[in-house]
């Protein structure tokens, strides 16, 4: 994995130049990462977890009926909220610093799965 200037591109296991950028001073806390295998933590697990989150639609793409044309992925709303929590359990400054960034400056939204009731038009020959 080779890194040019702060974060901004690196180089994945198979070759891929990939564009993301991670919190000075985490490895999973961004858009990427930088972490060269999936047990390399240090201070962001929170992160981590953020980032294998089930539920996620990725910039510019469609899932779930709903387009994102975000330039970040946009995570359900329990993966959010599992993250909040655990930076602030963690309660270093890194995890301030990213908790400050991702929830009150970039402002990520966040989705849930909804049910909608859905109304059957009934005839005198039945549904």
């Amino acid at each position: 994995m080779s890194t040019v200037g702060e974060n901004f591109l690196y180089q994945v296991s198979d070759g891929a130049e990939v564009v993301g950028f991670t919190y000075p001073g985490t490895l999973w806390c961004g858009a990427g990462n930088m972490a060269d295998h999936y047990g390399q933590l240090e201070t962001d697990s929170c992160c981590r977890t953020h980032d294998h989150c089930p539920h996620v639609i990725h910039a510019f793409s469609s899932k779930y009926g709903y387009t994102n044309f975000k330039w970040h992925s946009i995570c359900h709303c329990d993966c959010d909220n599992t993250l909040k929590d655990c930076l602030r359990e963690v309660n270093d400054t890194s995890s301030r610093i990213v908790g400050q960034a991702f929830f009150n400056v970039i402002g990520v939204p966040c989705f849930e799965f909804t049910y909608e009731e859905q109304c059957a038009e009934r005839h005198w020959y039945g549904l």
